[in-house]
Parts: C-alpha cells; structure tokens; sequence
C-alpha cells in the first residue's frame, strides 16, 4: 500500500493506495483540472457543486468508454467468427 499525497481544487489530501503512486497523482491531476474547467464555466458554484458536476462527467465519460470497448469487442468476435469460417472452408 502507497501513501500518496495528491492536490485538488487546491486542498491537499493524503491518501492510501493499493496502485501505483503514479496513477493515483494521474488521476488527481485529471480531476483537479476538470474541477478548474467547470469552476471556471459555472462561476458562482460553490466547490461541492464544482465536486458533483465533475464526478458526474467522468462517470459519464467513463460509461461511453465502456459501451465504446463493448462494441469494439463485438466487432472483433464477429470478425474472428468471419476468418475462423474462411480458414475453415
């Protein structure tokens, strides 16, 4: 287990992580600077808004990235299906 200290919405937060320091910082970093774009588009959020909006767009995003991998997945199988029949033939 790492410690790791990470920075967000310029609060400082000590953490313990099972992964890597590095990925812990990465994702830090990822959510601190989409707190910035949406602080700075909503001006007169408070910081627990800021919070919400954020986790509610990278949940979002991270939902189009799991349907976008289903479907990738999908086409593959289908193409192996396709070749294992012609190599078959």
């Amino acid at each position: 287990m790492n410690n790791v200290t990470i920075h967000i919405a310029g609060r400082t937060y000590q953490l313990r992580a099972d992964g890597s320091a590095e990925d812990v910082e990465r994702a830090a970093a990822m959510v601190d600077s989409r707190m910035q774009e949406i602080a700075k588009a909503v001006p007169q959020a408070s910081m627990e808004k800021v919070a919400v909006l954020t986790l509610v767009h990278m949940a979002d995003e991270l939902i189009q990235t799991k349907n976008e991998t289903e479907q990738f997945d999908t086409f593959i199988d289908a193409q192996t299906r396709r070749i294992e029949a012609v190599v078959a033939e």
